[in-house]
């Protein structure tokens, strides 16, 4: 949030590697809870597409702008 706050809802991009990461801490310890984050951007004040653009929208355009 505090990042989109800054930069905006077009700069911020959610990655999924997990290699190399070993902590037990972790409150998202797999893709598996992609759902929940999805809906807890949501809850925190995200309209849904915001929360897409968060998800895949800013990498997809990003990516597409990059590899043209």
């Amino acid at each position: 949030m505090h990042f989109i706050k800054v930069g905006g809802e077009d700069v911020v991009g959610i990655g999924t590697d997990y290699d190399g990461i070993n902590s037990r801490r972790l409150q998202v310890r797999d893709p598996s809870y992609a759902p929940m984050l999805w809906d807890c951007l949501v809850s925190m004040g995200l309209s849904e597409d915001q929360a897409d653009k968060v998800f895949y929208k800013n990498v997809k355009r990003v990516l597409t702008e990059v590899l043209k």
